[in-house]
């Protein structure tokens, strides 16, 4: 939620401004790797689905917990902000673990 208005702005820009690019890319890598390991610590711990590769895993992890995905959600169906966090955090623990 904080950085919500600031990842609209770079996703809107990033098309038509190469700094906005840049930034929401390098942005979006960190995020993938840190979810990487995570995933990496979950399949280490045989805890990840096994229907999922860590690669796979990772990708569904990242694009699931997105700020487009949250937004809309919260933006355009009016989801409160706690019920969005719950429900992508359970979501995903459910897919990914097999919860």
């Amino acid at each position: 939620p904080k950085i919500h208005p600031v990842a609209i702005d770079l996703i809107r820009l990033r098309a038509t401004d190469p700094d906005a690019a840049s930034a929401w890319s390098q942005r979006m890598a960190d995020l993938h790797t840190a979810f990487a390991r995570l995933i990496a610590s979950l399949a280490a711990d045989s805890v990840l689905a096994p229907e999922w590769s860590e690669e796979e895993a990772t990708d569904y992890l990242w694009a699931g917990v997105s700020v487009q995905a949250w937004d809309l959600l919260v933006s355009d169906r009016a989801w409160s902000v706690d019920r969005a966090g719950v429900v992508l955090r359970r979501t995903m623990g459910a897919v990914l673990l097999g919860a």
